[in-house]
């Protein structure tokens, strides 16, 4: 007897970031499923887009259905990294799914994470400057 192949069920994140404070530059969004990546590390999907005052929604497609983290730059310069003042403060925008707050640091991942079902999922993020 054959067995058919299903494929895995994909799904659908969408995201509206909120509070960008202008047009200036580029938003990244990272999507991680590892917390050891978590921040900084190797990402699932990225999406840079350019940065559009007031909010804007993001779409990621064909994500396999679990737990995410999502952590987001404001690229003011364009710089492709985020500007660090000499105390070691951002100088851009930030942000993280769940609004996870900072403290000396990203927030952990579990502070971040999202659980993505087969049905898709739909999530606020706001921006802090």
């Amino acid at each position: 007897m054959l067995a058919a192949v299903v494929p895995a069920a994909a799904s659908e994140l969408t995201v509206t970031v909120m509070g960008i404070r202008n047009s200036a530059g580029q938003m990244r969004l990272a999507l991680f499923n590892n917390p050891v990546d978590f921040p900084s590390g190797k990402s699932v999907v990225t999406r840079n887009l350019p940065a559009r005052e007031g909010e804007m929604t993001v779409i990621f497609e064909g994500l396999t259905p679990g737990p995410y983290a999502l952590a987001l730059h404001h690229d003011e310069n364009n710089n492709g990294k985020m500007d660090i003042s000499l105390l070691g403060l951002p100088q851009e925008g930030y942000g993280f799914s769940n609004d996870a707050p900072v403290f000396l640091g990203a927030p952990p991942f579990d502070a971040a994470m999202i659980t993505l079902p087969e049905e898709g999922k739909t999530i606020t993020a706001r921006m802090v400057y």
